[in-house]
């Protein structure tokens, strides 16, 4: 956490080059991951693998509406419009508006999350919508009217580079190009959604030379399976006394344990012939059978296992018994194992509904915003893409959608719509004054282009600390960002203007 708020402090000097407009941005990022960290105490919510990166985002995020603020205070204190200069009711408004429309998309991105089925992505999705309002309210009533009192004088430089001129000729002359591989990225990222399997594996999250995978590895080579898995089944009362049954249940247990990878642990049979005191101790300790002795239970010993691993056995295990266990009325596994497996139905699911949601949402959002379809649809690809293409990438790579990875798809769809957002509304604000396509387009490049590219800086510098953890959920969490926030930053400088250029032609 404090190498990445280092990072991101020397990032935003490179882009301010003022230390006190740094300190300014550094002090609304610091009261923010407080008082989230403060309401995340309140509430009881924990930091564990998922949350742990929120910090990092906080930090990011935070510093990234800072310098969208900055730089159009900066390109109006260099006006020479004098009129547009001296009325601070304008540079609240341009200032302010884009940030409030990014920190809406990012809100309900993150929102999205407390639809999921499992408690720490819920606490997760609603600590980081917080932490985004927060900073925002912070932006406006600390950061802004700070700058506006102190940082005026010194806000004058050099705003243009020829940069912008020669990526916006590349465009120009290269646009056919950029939307024909964008169409070849598209193709091969649905390929590789439909290679992105969902699984998670609890003790796969450690790298190996953690000393907990480490132990229960050694375990596992000492002892054997250690890991419960229980199946309960229950007999009818006029069975009680028949010895019909208990052959089954060995005939059945032994061909368990004969066909999967499970060992046997202890079951009802383990009290037969044992005196009455043994079988009340051990019934006391691990009890097999209930009071009645109509119900009862076999612990079986399982390897460490995935989610999807275990279900495939526990399906082995049921037909098994479907074939062996003609006496039992009921049968069926219990205790925490089969959760465990049943969190692959609730990744996936929760996959679904929240990325779903977030994009419905954002998708009302930016069209409130611009009021026209077309200009919805222009803003919504370059968004799209990104997201389609992380996903994709997890499929070619074999990078399962797990416990951690499952919220990637709707944090990344309300992170990169930010960029865009300022973009759109900069290159519509000079559409609507007059200026043609490619005026507006370059006049938007260096409106926005140092301000996108810091941002985006910024949330992979503030991000790659996670890469540095003993954790691979929270490593790929970071590494699927990054890469995911770099795509978006190539969408905004290549895909988006050539989108602009050509649907203007149409």
């Amino acid at each position: 956490i404090g190498l990445s708020y280092v990072i991101i402090l020397m990032v935003s000097f490179l882009f301010m080059g003022r230390l006190r407009a740094v300190a300014i941005g550094g002090l609304g990022v610091i009261l923010t991951l407080i008082v989230t960290l403060g309401v995340m105490g309140y509430a009881g919510w924990d930091i564990n693998m998922v949350s742990l990166a929120l910090p990092s985002l906080v930090f990011a995020i935070s510093i990234a509406d800072v310098l969208h603020v900055f730089r159009v205070l900066q390109v109006n204190a260099s006006s020479t419009d004098k009129t547009t200069e001296s009325d601070p009711l304008t540079v609240l408004y341009e200032a302010t508006k884009p940030c409030f429309y990014t920190s809406i998309t990012t809100f309900f991105g993150f929102l999205s999350l407390t639809i999921a089925k499992i408690q720490i992505v819920r606490e997760f999705g609603l600590s980081a919508a917080l932490a985004v309002l927060i900073a925002y309210v912070l932006i406006l009533l600390v950061v802004l009217p700070t700058f506006l009192r102190f940082m005026q004088p010194g806000l004058v430089k050099q705003v243009t580079s020829p940069v912008w001129g020669r990526l916006h000729h590349l465009i120009q002359k290269r646009g056919g190009l950029i939307l024909t591989s964008t169409g070849l990225l598209f193709l091969l990222s649905m390929m590789g959604l439909m290679r992105l399997e969902v699984d998670t594996y609890s003790i796969g999250f450690l790298l190996p030379e953690n000393r907990v995978r480490q132990d229960s590895d050694q375990i596992e080579a000492d002892f054997g399976n250690y890991l419960p898995l229980d199946f309960v089944y229950r007999i009818d009362s006029d069975q009680s006394q028949d010895s019909k049954w208990r052959k089954e249940l060995k005939t059945f247990e032994s061909a368990v344990i004969q066909i999967t990878p499970l060992e046997r642990g202890l079951s009802s049979k383990d009290l037969w012939g044992l005196d009455s005191a043994s079988a009340e101790l051990l019934q006391g300790t691990i009890p097999v059978v209930d009071d009645s002795g109509h119900q009862g239970r076999t612990m079986f010993r399982a390897p460490m296992l995935t989610a999807q691993e275990l279900t495939a056995i526990q399906n082995q295990v049921l037909a098994l018994a479907d074939k062996h266990l003609t006496q039992f009325p009921e049968y069926e596994f219990a205790g925490y194992m089969p959760l465990y497996a049943v969190m692959m139905d609730y990744i996936l699911e929760g996959q679904l509904e929240s990325f779903g949601l977030a994009f419905l949402i954002i998708t009302v959002l930016l069209f409130t915003l611009y009021r026209n379809f077309k200009r919805l649809l222009i803003s919504l690809i370059p968004n799209l893409l990104p997201v389609m293409g992380t996903l994709g990438l997890m499929g070619w790579l074999n990078i399962r959608l797990d416990i951690a990875t499952v919220t990637i798809a709707a944090i990344a769809i309300g992170i990169v719509v930010d960029d865009t957002v300022h973009f759109l509304h900069h290159y519509f604000h000079f559409k609507d004054d007059g200026l043609d396509t490619d005026v507006a387009i370059l006049k938007t490049f260096e409106m926005t282009g140092g301000a996108i590219t810091a941002t985006s800086i910024l949330l992979i510098a503030g991000l790659s600390v996670l890469l540095f953890t003993s954790i691979y959920s929270v490593i790929y969490f970071g590494l699927l960002l990054i890469i995911c926030i770099s795509l978006a930053l190539i969408c905004d400088f290549l895909l988006l203007p050539a989108l602009l250029i050509r649907t203007e032609r149409l």
